[in-house]
């Protein structure tokens, strides 16, 4: 995903984990099991409020799925206000209650996801890989702000980006270029591509200052790379990239021309 996302080797080969608190044992299983087929690790399966923070205590899960129609004397919107208060989690409310009433309630607690029941696993997956990248996003701009000068260091070189459930390391010297596809930006490497849930203008901001250019509304590329420039294109070995009039006098300011 970004520069947020900072790990180690050994964080590829752990699964997200994911609690559910849902009070219809078959809805539950059922759920339970979806999420595996997916690749999730489920850390536990709750009906109630008090059993939830037991566990989100003991088993630390990565995000937290909370039907609102749950057993005790907490609803699913309760048992969400306390996880704000008390962890730093995403939640995904997934639930049948759609009504204005409870959405009101339910916007206040700022989810990470909403799903209406019946779901497919598409609405699980998508939910949660969204949710997932937004609460790196917030964690990485909270870390930013409380940096100080003694801190740790930062890798400067380099990014994470979510492929499936693994967070793949990325140096920003072996990136050729990004293209813009609709809201998404693909990102392509010599021998991969990745496709990130940002635009990319965004993705622009982050990389321009390692030494990228635009040369196209869709067309963001490393520099180190060019091998070639024509009148319409430019060429990352084999890989020809449109070249806009209006992007062409920046780039030819900023390449070495005898």
């Amino acid at each position: 995903m970004n520069s947020s996302l900072q790990t180690t080797n050994a964080v590829k080969s752990q699964k997200i984990k994911i609690s559910i608190t849902e009070d219809e044992a078959l809805i539950a299983d059922h759920l339970a099991a979806c999420l595996e087929d997916l690749g999730y690790e489920i850390s536990s399966v709750c009906d109630n409020a008090k059993d939830t923070l037991v566990e989100l205590a003991i088993n630390r899960p990565d995000i937290v799925i909370v039907d609102i129609n749950i057993h005790g004397d907490m609803d699913g919107v309760d048992l969400v206000n306390t996880i704000n208060k008390s962890f730093r989690l995403p939640v995904i409310y997934l639930t049948s209650n759609s009504d204005k009433q409870t959405i009101e309630r339910v916007k206040h607690t700022r989810p990470a996801g909403f799903i209406l029941k019946p779901y497919t696993v598409h609405d699980l997956e998508t939910n949660i890989e969204i949710a997932l990248f937004k609460y790196a996003e917030q964690e990485n701009s909270n870390n930013s702000e409380s940096a100080t000068s003694d801190a740790l260091p930062v890798l400067n070189d380099a990014f994470f980006i979510k492929d499936k459930h693994a967070l793949i390391k990325v140096s920003f010297d072996e990136i050729l270029y990004a293209e813009a596809m609709d809201n998404y930006c693909v990102i392509y490497t010599s021998h991969k591509k990745y496709i990130l849930s940002q635009t990319l203008k965004l993705v622009e901001q982050k990389l321009n200052p390692h030494g990228f250019i635009r040369v196209h509304r869709s067309h963001l590329l490393n520099l180190k790379h060019v091998t070639q420039i024509q009148p319409k294109s430019v060429f990352i070995d084999k890989h020809e990239i449109p070249l806009s009039d209006s992007y062409k006098k920046e780039l030819m300011e900023r390449i070495n021309l005898f």
